[in-house]
């Protein structure tokens, strides 16, 4: 999640920091942008372990195009590794 208003941005990313119920959350930011991200958020109370659940930059590595359906492509590959390795997880832990 990013959008061009980053006031929203935070609005967001609080709102859903605060819950403990989402398997995965992720933001296109730059990997100079989350530290200073996160400082706002611990500002406004957000947990460190929650802050640490949070993937930015959202998309798999090695995708340096900037053009939106790769960077689409790239966040659809990252929840999909997400979900095959909660799936491969589920299934160790069955009797």
């Amino acid at each position: 999640m990013t959008t061009h208003k980053p006031a929203l941005d935070q609005a967001l990313a609080e709102h859903t920091l605060e819950r403990d119920d989402y398997t995965y959350f992720g933001m296109i930011l730059l990997r100079t942008q989350r530290r200073p991200f996160e400082h706002r958020l611990a500002a406004c109370g957000i947990n460190p372990t929650q802050l640490a659940r949070m993937t930015c930059p959202n998309g798999i590595e090695g995708v340096a195009s900037k053009a939106p359906a790769s960077i689409a492509i790239a966040i659809a590959a990252q929840l999909l590794r997400v979900v095959e390795q909660r799936h491969l997880y589920t299934i160790s832990q069955s009797p």
